[in-house]
Formats: C-alpha cells, sequence, structure tokens
C-alpha cells in the first residue's frame, strides 16, 4: 500500500512538473500563445504535450526499476491516446484560460 501511494504521488508529481515546464514555456513563448490562442490549436498542442507519455515510459522508464509498457501491447496504445486526450488537452487548455 505504502508502494502504491508512493507510486500515485510521484505520478502526479511528474505531471505538476511537466505542467509547470509547459506553463513557463507558454509565457515565454509568443509563437506558442499565437499557436494556443484557438481551441483546435490548443488541442493540438495539447495532444503533443501528451505524448510526453512516451518519452517517460521509452526512456526514463528504463532508467528505473519499473518495467515501460511495450509498444506490441495494446495497453501501450490506449495509455498515448488516453494521455494525449485526458492530460495533455486539458493542461494546453486551462493554461490557455489563465492569460
Amino acid at each position: 500500500m505504502a508502494t502504491a501511494a508512493l507510486g500515485l504521488v510521484l505520478h502526479f508529481g511528474i505531471a505538476y512538473l511537466w505542467t509547470a515546464v509547459y506553463y513557463l514555456g507558454y509565457r515565454r513563448s509568443a509563437s506558442l500563445q499565437r499557436l494556443t490562442s484557438t481551441r483546435s490549436g490548443a488541442l493540438l498542442v495539447g495532444a503533443a504535450l501528451g505524448v510526453i507519455w512516451l518519452v517517460m515510459d521509452l526512456v526514463v522508464l528504463p532508467l528505473s526499476a519499473a518495467r515501460p509498457t511495450p509498444p506490441s501491447s495494446p495497453f501501450f496504445w490506449i495509455l498515448l491516446l488516453g494521455h494525449a486526450v485526458v492530460v495533455g488537452s486539458p493542461i494546453a487548455l486551462l493554461v490557455r484560460s489563465r492569460r
């Protein structure tokens, strides 16, 4: 139970860190602000932001004791799409609304 709680805290902590990095980049980049000025642009950027999960799964996890999700698994594609839609897009839309 303690390991699961630690995993949950770390998962949301990493998500918060990536959100903060995106927010700082957004504040400093006029081109990113222009691109996300429309809802469709924000959703597109959000989907790309969700792909950060891919980097975490294929690069960061292999450096730890955790096992990455193999691309041959259907869960790989579900997680990739889920992070793009359920994580990245809301982040981009929320940051955009905080002008």
